[in-house]
């Protein structure tokens, strides 16, 4: 599976990795494995470092509905970290649809360091 969470819990901090080819069953499949976990708290700060992504076989509508689906509270700091064009305009589009939903704490970044310096941001 080309997609890991590591759930820090003294952090409060929830950091995925995906890398290779990313498909949009294997997102779905992401969320559930991550909304199960006991040690998953949904106030949980996140970044999802997607730039080992080779490819993402998803679709606009594929963003709409792991939007519709967050697991995560709409105040969590959630940071998606992506290296291209077409990933960035799909984490963008993620960001976009969760700022409409109400969920104020999404960005999208170009590096992990960057990322990190602003979910740890008071």
């Amino acid at each position: 599976m080309p997609l890991a969470y590591k759930i820090d819990k003294e952090h409060r901090l929830v950091t995925s990795t995906g890398w290779g080819t990313i498909t949009r069953q294997e997102i779905i499949d992401h969320q559930q494995r991550l909304a199960a976990d006991p040690d998953f708290g949904r106030s949980y700060s996140s970044i999802a470092d997607f730039t080992r992504v080779t490819k993402l076989e998803v679709t606009g509508a594929d963003v709409r509905t792991f939007a519709a689906k967050n697991v995560f509270a709409p105040n969590a700091r959630r940071a998606i970290v992506v290296a291209d064009g077409e990933a960035f305009g799909l984490a963008r589009m993620f960001e976009i649809l969760g700022d409409a939903n109400g969920e104020e704490g999404i960005r999208t970044f170009r590096n992990v360091e960057d990322a990190q310096a602003w979910v740890q941001s008071p």
